[in-house]
């Protein structure tokens, strides 16, 4: 891990996707840690520090992203449990998802979203949300303190 560096988790089961996303991300100069996982129980197992090893690289993530289709345990779900755990509910969720339907985003935001993008048809539209992405939450907004 380099210092300094935002910590992201991206939360998405479609390996495709999570191809595209991490190259979109390289290619828009995106600075943060990535660590990804490809389900629900994945995920919280990371946040819950389970299986994990001590030290710097455990350290919670600045950032989730989570797409809501997951095999499982929906992204819904995983958002609910998120924002109900004392010591992760502070970590801004950005639900990026290929739904644009209105009851899954206020359905998102109910449940405590900080953000929900539709995900781009195209390369260079995802480049330039995760640009924006990045200079928003890293660069703009304060984020909250890691836990311990």
């Amino acid at each position: 891990m380099k210092e300094n560096k935002p910590r992201v988790l991206l939360v998405e089961d479609d390996s495709a996707d999570l191809e595209i996303i991490t190259r979109v991300m390289e290619e828009s100069g995106f600075s943060a840690n990535i660590d990804a996982v490809s389900s629900g129980a994945e995920a919280l197992d990371y946040l819950k520090r389970r299986n994990r090893n001590e030290g710097p690289d455990n350290a919670y993530p600045n950032l989730i992203f989570l797409d809501l289709n997951l095999p499982g345990m929906s992204g819904f779900e995983i958002l609910a449990k998120v924002k109900e755990e004392p010591d992760i509910k502070r970590i801004p969720v950005i639900v990026l998802s290929t739904s644009g339907e209105p009851g899954d985003i206020d359905q998102c935001y109910a449940l405590g979203a900080s953000s929900f993008v539709v995900k781009p048809a195209n390369i260079q539209g995802f480049v330039d949300i995760m640009q924006q992405i990045e200079r928003y939450w890293f660069e703009i907004v304060s984020l909250p303190a890691q836990p311990a």
